[in-house]
């Protein structure tokens, strides 16, 4: 649904449900696949917390993922 929450008014509507939704159960919402500022924007003007997409990072390898958590250097680290 996000794909088309620019320009689709049935998106925005099912996006704006399913949060709804969430909230009254009292459940968290991870937005997949925010890719624009304005995809991020009205995600958070809907009380939407929590994303994932390419705005924020391209996929990248396990190894390189970890060194970002851990604040490495290191070229590789063991599994």
């Amino acid at each position: 649904f996000i794909r088309e929450l620019e320009t689709g008014i049935n998106s925005q509507a099912i996006v704006r449900a399913i949060l709804a939704l969430a909230d009254g159960l009292q459940m968290q919402v991870i937005a997949e696949g925010v890719e624009t500022e304005s995809q991020l924007k009205f995600l958070q003007d809907h009380q939407c917390k929590f994303f994932q997409g390419f705005l924020f990072s391209r996929p990248i390898p396990v190894n390189e993922f970890v060194k970002l958590l851990l604040g490495k250097d290191q070229k590789t680290i063991p599994a």
